[in-house]
C-alpha cells in the first residue's frame, strides 16, 4: 500500500507540472541523472537547440521554425553535474535559461507540455563538460488543430457529414477525383499570425467623415475570392443601408491588402472565398467604430457534371492536411479481404475522417474490400502509468458493415479514450484483431507516424505479414516502423511511396524514403545524416 500512495504521488506531482508549466514549478523539478546525451537524429521528431557549458545564451536556433509549425508536447532541459566552481547556483543557471527559452518560445511553457530535466554525470572535468550537448531537446507532433474544443468526434463528424451531405449527388465523382490528388488544398494565409487579415483591415479602415453621425448602425458584407497563390481574383461589395461614402472606404481597405500567402498545396482547381463583415457604428458624434469579423476560408471547385452547381465546402472545418489514406487505398485496389487496424487517439482526428470518407467513396462505387475492423485508443483513457504492455486495452472489434455501423464503432473507440502519451499499443491491437478474425487475408494498419508501439517486444505473436500506413511523415519514417516491418515481413507505405523490399534487405542496405536516407546498422534502420 505504502508502494502504490508513493507511486501515486509521484504521479500527481508530474501530472501537475504538466499543467502548470510555470519557470519556478521546471527549476525545482527532480532531474533525471543520465550518464551523457548523445543527439540522435533517428528521431525525427526532436529537434535540438543549443545552448553551452556554463552560458545561458541561446546558441544554435536553426530548428525553431520547424517547431513553430508544429505542436510541442514535451521539452527536455540538458544540463551537465560537473561543476567548475563550488559556488556554482545550477538553478539559477537553469531560470534565466528558461526565461532566453520563453522569450523565443513561449508555447514551449504551455499546460499540456510536459517538461523534464536531464543531469549528465560522466563529465568529470571541464575539458569534457564543453564537450557535451547543453540546452533543450524538444519533442514535436503535427499541430492537428481541431476547431471543436476538446472533441475530436465532433471534428470527424463534421468532415463525415461535410462531404457526405454537401456534396451535390451529381458531383460525387467529381469530389472523390479531387480528393485523391496527391494533396487535398489549402486555404491560403493572410500575414504570419492568425487573425492577421482582420487585425489589417481594422487598422486601415477609415470610418467616413460625414456631416452628422447619429446612431449609424449598418453592416457591409463582402466575398474576397483569393486563388492558391495567393492573389485577390476579385471582391464584391454588398451595402444595402448606409451610405456610398462607407463602400468608398471598404473598397480602400481591401485594394491595401496585398497578397496572400499561396495555399501549402496547389491542386490547379481551386479558389477561396473569405466573408468578411464591417459593422459600422456610431452614437452621435462622440463614439463611432468598425468592428471587422472575418469568416473562416471556403473551398470553392466547380463541378462540370452539375452545371450552375459549386461543389462547395468548408476547409476550414475539415483540416485534413494530407490525403495519405486515400492515396495509399487508390494505389492499392488489389487489396482485398481486409481487417484494417487503425490508431484512434486524439492526434489522428484528420486521419480517423478519411478512413470514414474512404470507406464510404468505396461502398458507393458497389465495392467491399473490407471485412474487419479493429479500433483502438490505447487504454480506454487510462492513466499512462497504469498502461502495460499487452494489456493496456481500448481494443474495439466489428465486421464491416453498412457506413452507419462503423461510424458508430468510430465514435464509441473515441468518446472512450484519446491516448495520452505518444506510444500507442499497435501490436496488441493487431494480436487481439488476429485473435478474433484469423481468416483475414491482408492485414492493413493505419498508424500515427508521431506514435512508437510501446508493445514492440510482441511482435513475434502477429503471425501475419502488416502493411502498415504512415500518416503524418512529412519530417521522414519513424525508423521503429521500418524495424517493425522488417521484423514482421510487412510493408510500409507513405502519402508517396510504397516500401515494400524491407524484409529482404541486409547488413549496410540503404534507402532512400522521400529525400531521407536510412541504413541498415547492426541488424536495425538508422537515419543516415549526409552533410
Amino acid at each position: 500500500m505504502k508502494s502504490l500512495c508513493t507511486l501515486l504521488a509521484v504521479c500527481i506531482h508530474f501530472c501537475l507540472i504538466g499543467q502548470s508549466a510555470t519557470i519556478d514549478s521546471i527549476v525545482n523539478l527532480k532531474p533525471v541523472l543520465v550518464p551523457k546525451i548523445v543527439k540522435n537524429y533517428d528521431n525525427f521528431n526532436k529537434i535540438y537547440i543549443t545552448s553551452a557549458f556554463a552560458e545561458d545564451a541561446i546558441k544554435d536556433t536553426i530548428g525553431m521554425g520547424l517547431i513553430r509549425a508544429n505542436k510541442i508536447i514535451k521539452v527536455e532541459l540538458v544540463y551537465t553535474q560537473y561543476r567548475q566552481s563550488e559556488t556554482f547556483q545550477q538553478k539559477a543557471l537553469n531560470k534565466i535559461r528558461l526565461e532566453n527559452l520563453n522569450g523565443i518560445l513561449p508555447d514551449a511553457f504551455e499546460p499540456d507540455v510536459k517538461w523534464v530535466l536531464l543531469e549528465q554525470t560522466k563529465a568529470t572535468d571541464t575539458t569534457q563538460a564543453i564537450q557535451y550537448f547543453h540546452g533543450f531537446i524538444i519533442t514535436i507532433m503535427p499541430a492537428m488543430e481541431i476547431p471543436f474544443a476538446g472533441s475530436e468526434t465532433a471534428y470527424v463528424d463534421s468532415v463525415f457529414e461535410k462531404i457526405t451531405e454537401k456534396v451535390p449527388p451529381g458531383c460525387f465523382t467529381e469530389f472523390q477525383q479531387l480528393i485523391y490528388t496527391k494533396k487535398l488544398p489549402s486555404a491560403p494565409v493572410y500575414g504570419s499570425v492568425r487573425g492577421e487579415l482582420k487585425t489589417k483591415l481594422t487598422n486601415t479602415i477609415v470610418f467616413p467623415e460625414i456631416k452628422r453621425r447619429k446612431d449609424i448602425n449598418g453592416t457591409i458584407v463582402t466575398q474576397l475570392y483569393v486563388s492558391e497563390y495567393g492573389s485577390i481574383d476579385s471582391f464584391t461589395i454588398d451595402n444595402r443601408y448606409l451610405d456610398t461614402s462607407f463602400t468608398t472606404a471598404v473598397y480602400n481597405a481591401l485594394q491595401q491588402l496585398g497578397d496572400f500567402n499561396k495555399s501549402k498545396f496547389i491542386s490547379g482547381k481551386a479558389q477561396y472565398l473569405y466573408k468578411i463583415r464591417f459593422r459600422f457604428y456610431a452614437d452621435g458624434n462622440k463614439n463611432h467604430q468598425c468592428i471587422v469579423t472575418v469568416s473562416p476560408a471556403k473551398l470553392l471547385n466547380t463541378c462540370p457534371r452539375t452545371p450552375a452547381t459549386e461543389l462547395t465546402y468548408d476547409i476550414s472545418t475539415m483540416m485534413l492536411y494530407d490525403s495519405t489514406v486515400l492515396n495509399v487505398m487508390e494505389r492499392h485496389k488489389e487489396w482485398e479481404e481486409m481487417l484494417v487496424v487503425a490508431d484512434l487517439t486524439g492526434s489522428m482526428s484528420p486521419y480517423v475522417a478519411q478512413i470514414l470518407l474512404w470507406y464510404q467513396l468505396m461502398l458507393y462505387n458497389n465495392e467491399n474490400k473490407v471485412n474487419y475492423f479493429c479500433f483502438f485508443n490505447d487504454g480506454n483513457n487510462k492513466p499512462d502509468f497504469a498502461k502495460i504492455k499487452g494489456s493496456t486495452g481500448g481494443i474495439y472489434l466489428g465486421e464491416a458493415g453498412s457506413i452507419q455501423d462503423v461510424k458508430q464503432m468510430v465514435q464509441t473507440t473515441m468518446k472512450n479514450g484519446s491516448g495520452g502519451d505518444a506510444p500507442e499499443n499497435n501490436v496488441e491491437a493487431l494480436i487481439a484483431a488476429l485473435k478474433k478474425y484469423p481468416d483475414a487475408e491482408t492485414i492493413v494498419m493505419i498508424a500515427d507516424n508521431y506514435a512508437t508501439p510501446r508493445d514492440m517486444e510482441l511482435l513475434s505473436k502477429v503471425n501475419k505479414p502488416v502493411k502498415i500506413i504512415l500518416c503524418g511523415t512529412n519530417y521522414g519514417i519513424n525508423i521503429d516502423y521500418l524495424n517493425f516491418a522488417k521484423a514482421n515481413k510487412g510493408s510500409v507505405y507513405t502519402i508517396d511511396q510504397d516500401i515494400e523490399n524491407l524484409a529482404t534487405m541486409v547488413e549496410g542496405d540503404r534507402i532512400v524514403i522521400d529525400g531521407i536516407v536510412y541504413q541498415i546498422v547492426g541488424g536495425k534502420f538508422q537515419r543516415v545524416i549526409i552533410n
